[in-house]
């Protein structure tokens, strides 16, 4: 399936309001595409779509909301091999990166010495 998009997220992305102009937030949107076509993560600021995540990932993102609202709204996520990701909120970091052991080793290490907090989100962030 090289080259495509999921349905849903494609659906998601171009999705039209009732004049037939785009409704996502072009300019907040941030797309993660996962190691498969069915795992994705994308936001515009306002809203969020995804499929397949991580059992691990869904779990935290589910902490997250109450009553069908962002308690605290992601900021980034990156999907990675296996079932592998970084969150990052505007006050924590979590991850699993199994597949990547020399990156856990750095954020278990700037955790450590609190410097997670000083991580800057980059708009592109590849883990392959």
């Amino acid at each position: 399936m090289t080259g495509k998009i999921h349905e849903d997220l494609k659906s998601w992305l171009f999705e039209n309001d009732n004049r037939g102009s785009l409704v996502r937030n072009l300019a907040k949107l941030r797309v993660s595409l996962g190691p498969t076509v069915d795992r994705f993560w994308a936001t515009d600021g306002g809203s969020a779509k995804w499929s397949n995540l991580p059992q691990s990932l869904q779990t935290r993102l589910n902490s997250m909301i109450e009553n069908g609202s962002w308690v605290e709204v992601p900021s980034q996520i990156v999907l990675g091999a296996g079932d592998d990701y970084i969150l990052r909120s505007p006050s924590s970091v979590s991850w699993v990166l199994e597949n990547y052991p020399n990156l856990d080793a750095a954020l278990k290490l700037t955790e450590e010495a609190g410097g997670l907090g000083r991580i800057k989100v980059v708009d592109i962030f590849f883990l392959g």
